[in-house]
C-alpha cells in the first residue's frame, strides 16, 4: 500500500499544490524551516483520522480541500476532507472516500491505516524525533532476523554489528539509539503482513550517514516511506521533492495539528498480565473493566456488535478513568479462557474495531485508544491461535457525551452497560454542567 498522490486547496501554507510520490523507494521532501513539509504530510493524516488532526484558523481563508490518492496492487481509494466556514462563522468538517472510478469506495485502504495508529506492536504511520525515546519490546534476534539479505550482503551489515545497537542498553548513544529505532521499525513491519507507508518527520533529529539511509532503504523494500528533512540528505535518494520558502505564507482555514502525537492519552502502565490459559485474571468486573467470553463460533461478529457500545459507555464516565474491555476472560469467575484468532481474524478484528470506534460522535481519534492481541499460554508455551483481545480507552471531558454510529448512547454500571433514553440524556448533561432539574 502507498500514498502515490495529493492534492491540497487551502491548507496550511498551500493555495493550491500537488505532490506524487513513489512506491518502493525512499521519497524526501527537503525544504527549510516554515516551508511547509510538516504541514504537507500531516495533510495526509488529517484526511485520514479527520477533525482530531486539524487546527482551525476561524478568520482563515476556505474551504480548505485535501485529497489523497492511496493504492495497493489495483486497488485506489481517494480520502477527500473538507473544510468549511458558514456565514455564521460555523466549521463543518467532512470525510469521504471515492474508487478510482468514483463510485463509492469500500475503505477497506483507509480502516487498514487506522488499525495501524491504535496497534501499539504493528508498524507506525508517522515517526517522529520523540519516538527515539520510546522502549523497544523486540530482541536482538528479532532485529536480526529482520533484516533482508540484501542488506546483509552490503558493509553497512557491519558497521551494524559493530555498533553494539543490536544488544541495545541503557548507554547507548543518540546514534545508536536512531539505528535501533529504524530496527524496530524494519522489525515490526517484517512480522506484519501489512505494507503500510512510513513518515518519518525531520530527518535530521534521526540522523544522516549511509548506515541510517540503508536501512531506511531496506524499509522501502517492502514499504513506501515518506522523509522530511530541512536540508538536502547526503546521502542521494531516488525521488526528491524540493518545497520553496514561504516568506508570506497563505492563512488558511485548516492546518494540521502536529501535536495530535504527543496528545495520545497516557494511558497507565500496569504490570504485564500473565496470560494462562485456566488463571484467573486479577481484576474484578467493574465500572472501569469489562470481561467477556465468546462461546459462539464466530469471535469477530461478536466483537463487532458490542464493541463501540462499550466504549461510549467507558467515554461517558464523566470522571477521569480509564476503561478496559477484555475478550477471553469469563465474567463469573474471571478465568482466562481466550479467543480463538487466526492471523487473519486478527487483521480484520483490528479493523472491525477500528471501523466501529470511528462512527463514534463526536469524532474518537484513532490515537485515543488501542487495541492489543495478548498470546495465551498454558504455562509454558504459547497456544497456537489463542488470545486475549484488549481494548483500552479513557474517559472523555466531562461535559460531553458520546453516541456509536447508531445514535445510542451508553453508560457504564459495575455489571455491565446501560443505554440512556431521551429523557435520561437530556437530564445527564444537565446535570454535567451544573444545573440540578427536579423531577
Amino acid at each position: 500500500m502507498f500514498f502515490d498522490r495529493l492534492s491540497l486547496k487551502n491548507f496550511g501554507p498551500f493555495e493550491s499544490a500537488e505532490f506524487a510520490f513513489r512506491p518502493g523507494v525512499v521519497n524526501v521532501i527537503i525544504g527549510q524551516n516554515a516551508s511547509g513539509k510538516s504541514q504537507l504530510t500531516g495533510a495526509i493524516v488529517a484526511a485520514l483520522i479527520g477533525r482530531p488532526a486539524l487546527r482551525i484558523e476561524e478568520d482563515g481563508l476556505g474551504p480548505s480541500i485535501v485529497d489523497v490518492c492511496v493504492r495497493e496492487g489495483d486497488v485506489a481509494e481517494h480520502l477527500r476532507l473538507s473544510v468549511a466556514q458558514s456565514n455564521d462563522s460555523d466549521v463543518t468538517v467532512e470525510q469521504f472516500s471515492r474508487s478510482a472510478d468514483n463510485c463509492e469506495s469500500t475503505d477497506a485502504l483507509k480502516l487498514r491505516l487506522l488499525a495501524a495508529w491504535s496497534n501499539p506492536a504493528g508498524p507506525r504511520l508517522l515517526l517522529l524525533p520523540s519516538t527515539l525515546s520510546r522502549p523497544s519490546d523486540l530482541s536482538s534476534d528479532d532485529l536480526k532476523a529482520a533484516i533482508p539479505a540484501s542488506f546483509k550482503r552490503t558493509r553497512e551489515w557491519w558497521q551494524l554489528l559493530e555498533s553494539g545497537v543490536m544488544e541495545g542498553g541503557a548507554a547507548a548513544s543518540g546514534r545508536e539509539e536512531t539505528l535501533r529505532v529504524f530496527l524496530d521499525e524494519l522489525a515490526r513491519r517484517s512480522r506484519s503482513r501489512e505494507s503500510l507507508p512510513l513518515i518519518v518527520d525531520e530527518f535530521g533529529w534521526f540522523g544522516d550517514d549511509n548506515l541510517t539511509a540503508k536501512l531506511l532503504e531496506a524499509i522501502a523494500e517492502t514499504s513506501q516511506v515518506i522523509l522530511l528533512s530541512h536540508r538536502q540528505p547526503t546521502y542521494r535518494f531516488d525521488n526528491a521533492i524540493y518545497l520553496e520558502s514561504r516568506v508570506t505564507e497563505v492563512h488558511s482555514l485548516a492546518y494540521y495539528n502536529n501535536l495530535i502525537e504527543q496528545q495520545r492519552p497516557r494511558l497507565k502502565a500496569r504490570r504485564r498480565a500473565e496470560w494462562v490459559r485456566g488463571a484467573v485474571f486479577p481484576l474484578p468486573e467493574s465500572r472501569t473493566c469489562e470481561l467477556k467470553e465468546i462461546k459462539g463460533s464466530s469471535p469477530v461478529a461478536a466483537i463487532r456488535s458490542l464493541v463501540d457500545q462499550y466504549v461510549v459507555a467507558f467515554l461517558n464516565a464523566g470522571h477521569p478513568q480509564e476503561g478496559l474491555i477484555l475478550w477471553g476472560v469469563r465474567d463469573e469467575d474471571r478465568t482466562i479462557t481466550g479467543v480463538v484468532l487466526s492471523e487473519q481474524d486478527c487483521d480484520e478484528v483490528r479493523r472491525v474495531v477500528t471501523d466501529k470506534l470511528h462512527q463514534i460522535t463526536p469524532t474518537l481519534a484513532p490515537t485515543a485508544y488501542r487495541v492489543e492481541m495478548h498470546h495465551v499460554t498454558d504455562g509454558m508455551q504459547v497456544i497456537p491461535n489463542l488470545y486475549v483481545v484488549e481494548i483500552r480507552v479513557p474517559a472523555a471531558r466531562r461535559a460531553l457525551l458520546y453516541a456509536t454510529g447508531g445514535g445510542e448512547v451508553y453508560v457504564k454500571t459495575d455489571s455491565g452497560k446501560r443505554r440512556l433514553s431521551v429523557v435520561e440524556i437530556q437530564l445527564e448533561l444537565l446535570n454535567r454542567v451544573g444545573i440540578d432539574v427536579p423531577l
